[in-house]
């Protein structure tokens, strides 16, 4: 008995800490910086497009962390889904096709993870920003871009990657940390980078 409350406390506290990180990679997406400085289109699909980015590497961080529990990352994963689906009820899209378009969203959402995956693996550092200005540009639909906003946008991948590797996993867990404002952290990654 004593282990089934155990369960539901831990159960209600790990809901609890998955909606706090959803909420804060979700404020961070909303960022206008993404839409005004960068140039993501402000819809739906932007939006959409700006949310994965922040999850793919939250999801990678977590992954590499063997103290933090799988079902942790399979919560989130669920929220991120959930809110999704409820993002596209709220949008008009009706019963009868909601099960297609929750296909879509979440066949996108693993098509472009791949690609920040594929493209942060390269081995080589000019092939990985490379890349990485690849699956951005498709991944946002950035065709438009000058080479200073991609070159600020990798720099923001970069930094946030940073930011993400220095969590405490108890940080992570427990939502108790901050990303800051978008420049901050594409200054960061330009450190990185050199090109600060």
């Amino acid at each position: 008995m004593f282990d089934i409350a155990r369960a539901w406390i831990q159960g209600r506290r790990d809901r609890k800490a998955v909606e706090a990180v959803y909420e804060l990679l979700t404020v961070q997406a909303l960022s206008p910086w993404f839409y005004d400085e960068i140039g993501v289109a402000s819809s739906f699909t932007g939006r959409f497009d700006v949310a994965v980015l922040h999850a793919h590497f939250m999801f990678e961080r977590l992954k590499s962390d063997a103290s933090i529990p799988k079902r942790f990352s399979q919560k989130l994963f669920d929220c991120f889904m959930g809110n999704w689906d409820f993002a596209l009820r709220e949008s008009g899209v009706g019963d009868m096709s909601m099960s297609k378009h929750i296909k879509r969203v979440t066949q996108g959402f693993f098509g472009r993870a791949s690609a920040y995956a594929d493209a942060i693996a390269a081995a080589d550092p000019d092939a990985r920003r490379d890349a990485l200005a690849e699956a951005l540009t498709r991944n946002l639909n950035l065709g438009h871009l000058q080479d200073q906003q991609m070159g600020q946008l990798i720099s923001y991948v970069v930094g946030l990657q940073r930011i993400f590797a220095e969590c405490s996993s108890e940080a992570l867990r427990s939502a108790q940390f901050e990303l800051g404002k978008p420049e901050e952290i594409a200054q960061i990654g330009a450190e990185i980078l050199g090109d600060a």
